[in-house]
């Protein structure tokens, strides 16, 4: 499924966004004032999850064909401080963006202005994170977005620049220069860069929610010789409900399924560059997730700034960092398409 080659352009190497062209995948969404629940099904079978009860956001991948090929006995699991699934790829931002993201814009928004990541650049990568977004709420929404546009900011790119967001290590020489190439670019356009969109609205018990949402992503061409640039569409989503189901009660935490009832957990909520602690790992038996305050994560952190060098830790996290359950609320399919 990601099947993705490389290109050149000016200078850098790129991923190519042909590999999530073409493909549809379906959610299912449940939220409840500050926690929210997803799982994005994908076409090779597997279940992308995410969850947040409200401090943290818990990462899950559920792949049952190939936990039977390989004989696994845990599923990969990681947790991150705050309300955005940072983790995540773009099957799971965009159904959390249209249905889980009001806390988000609510603790973190300034005059209809809030710095979130772009959701088509890789997670957790510099240049994902020098965006800041403009937003109208949905009416009667309890502020889900019904538009947010994504614009380049120079202040977002200096803070990443020199580290003051805390989310990666230091730039290595040849990363900076190819950061710096990029930004250069970026700090040119005034225009969005990306536009999310809701195309139609129900109202279930009083609240309004999307059921037609889309997602276009821009690229912007220099013009040879010329002022200004080229502006075309790169891809745009398209996504569409299928079901809505009021509940009142929520487990926020992804679980296992099948099988495999334990989780091997990354935990990102400890980490602390000054003790050179990247994060901490413990199992998450029958899926359960550990509180920050429990004992034994202190005494894994403990045991991290004692022993635990910080590459290492960083190395062993990367792994799951990309991968990321399921219930019901929202029910619906996405479709991203080349124009």
């Amino acid at each position: 499924m990601w099947k993705a080659k490389m290109t050149k352009r000016d200078g850098n190497t790129i991923v190519s966004d042909e590999l999530i062209l073409g493909q549809e995948w379906g959610f299912e969404t449940v939220t409840l004032q500050d926690q929210w629940l997803e799982a994005s099904h994908l076409s090779n079978g597997q279940v992308l999850m995410i969850g947040s009860d409200g401090g943290g956001v818990y990462n899950l991948l559920v792949d049952q064909k190939a936990a039977a090929e390989m004989k696994l006995k845990t599923y990969p699991g990681s947790v991150f401080l705050g309300t955005y699934p940072v983790a995540s790829s773009i099957y799971n931002t965009l159904p959390w963006l249209a249905f889980c993201s009001s806390s988000y814009f609510t603790m973190n928004s300034s005059s209809n202005s809030a710095v979130m990541p772009a959701p088509w650049f890789p997670p957790l990568t510099p240049l994902a994170n020098i965006y800041r977004t403009t937003f109208t709420s949905l009416t009667n929404s309890q502020n889900l977005p019904q538009r947010v546009e994504f614009y380049a900011d120079e202040t977002q790119m200096e803070l990443v620049r020199n580290r003051k967001t805390n989310l990666w290590p230091v730039m290595e020489k040849r990363e900076l220069d190819n950061f710096d190439r990029s930004i250069k670019h970026f700090k040119k356009i005034k225009e969005a860069m990306a536009v999310y969109q809701v195309l139609s609205v129900t109202n279930n018990n009083g609240l309004s929610l999307p059921t037609g949402f889309s997602f276009e992503y821009y690229e912007f061409d220099s013009n040879a010789g010329e002022p200004g640039f080229n502006k075309r569409l790169r891809w745009r989503a398209m996504g569409k409900i299928a079901t809505i189901v009021p509940v009142n009660t929520i487990n926020p935490y992804p679980h296992c399924l099948g099988a495999i009832t334990n989780i091997d957990v990354v935990d990102y909520r400890f980490r602390n560059p000054e003790k050179k602690v990247t994060c901490v790992r413990y199992y998450a038996t029958n899926s359960i997730w550990l509180d920050a305050s429990s004992p034994y994560l202190k005494k894994r952190f403990d045991e991290a700034v004692n022993g635990s060098p910080w590459r290492m830790a960083r190395r062993s996290g990367m792994v799951i960092i990309i991968f990321l359950l399921v219930l019901a609320v929202v029910c619906g399919t996405v479709v991203l398409k080349k124009l």
